[in-house]
C-alpha cells in the first residue's frame, strides 16, 4: 500500500497484517477525486485503522487531519505511517473508540471539511456514524461525509441534518456520499 497523490506520493506505508480491511488505491481516488483542492481542508478519518485515507488527505494539502481508532496495534502502526510522511505535526490521534471520540469532539466544537468514515462491514455502524456527525453538528456547511460499506448494508436517504448525495460500488465495497442539508432539516 502507497500514497497514491500528493506530497508523498509514492511512499509506501506499513501494513498491519490481518488486523484491518486497508481502503484500495481504487477507492481512495475515487474518494479524493470529489474535490477540486484539499488544500487548507480539516479531515476526519473514523475507524482509520493504518491511516491511509487520513494520510493521503495531508499529502494532498490539508491543513490537519484527525483519526480515531482505538487499536492499539493499529495506531502504531498509523504513528509510523505519520512518521514514514512528515505528518505527525499535522495529525491528532484519538486512540478510543470512534462513539466516545465523536462525542470529545463535539464538545470541542469540531466541525470538519471531510469526513470518512471505515466502519467494520455489517455492525450497524453506518446508522451510528450517521447520527453522531449530525447530532454533533460536525461537517461544516459546504463539507463531505464519506461511509464505505459493505453491499449488504442499506443507507438512508436523510440522516438528521445530512443527505445522501451520492452512491459508488467497487465489488463489495460502496461508498455513500453525504452534504449537510442546506435547509437545515
Amino acid at each position: 500500500m502507497r500514497v497514491i497523490g500528493g506530497l508523498a506520493k509514492g511512499t509506501k506505508l506499513f501494513p498491519a497484517k490481518g488486523k484491518a480491511r486497508p481502503t484500495s488505491e481504487l477507492v481512495r481516488e475515487a474518494i479524493f477525486n470529489v474535490f477540486s483542492s484539499f488544500e487548507g481542508k480539516i479531515f476526519l478519518d473514523i475507524f482509520a485503522g493504518t491511516g491511509s485515507v487520513g494520510i493521503e488527505a495531508l499529502s494532498r494539502g490539508a491543513k490537519v487531519s484527525y483519526f480515531i481508532e482505538q487499536d492499539k496495534i493499529l495506531v502504531r502502526v498509523l504513528k509510523e505511517n505519520l512518521k514514514r510522511c512528515g505528518f505527525m505535526e499535522k495529525s491528532r490521534i484519538y486512540p478510543i473508540s470512534a462513539s466516545d471520540a465523536l462525542r470529545i469532539i463535539k464538545k470541542d466544537g469540531g466541525a470538519f471539511d471531510a469526513i470518512f468514515a471505515d466502519p467494520p462491514y455489517d455492525r450497524g455502524w453506518v446508522e451510528r456514524i450517521l447520527f453522531l456527525v449530525s447530532a454533533g453538528n460536525l461537517l461544516s456547511s459546504a463539507g463531505v461525509l464519506i461511509i464505505q460499506h459493505s453491499k449488504r448494508e442499506k443507507v438512508k436517504e436523510i440522516a438528521g441534518n445530512l443527505v445522501l448525495s451520492k452512491e459508488k460500488s467497487y465489488g463489495d465495497t460502496h461508498l455513500a456520499f453525504y452534504n449537510k442539508d442546506s435547509h437545515g432539516a
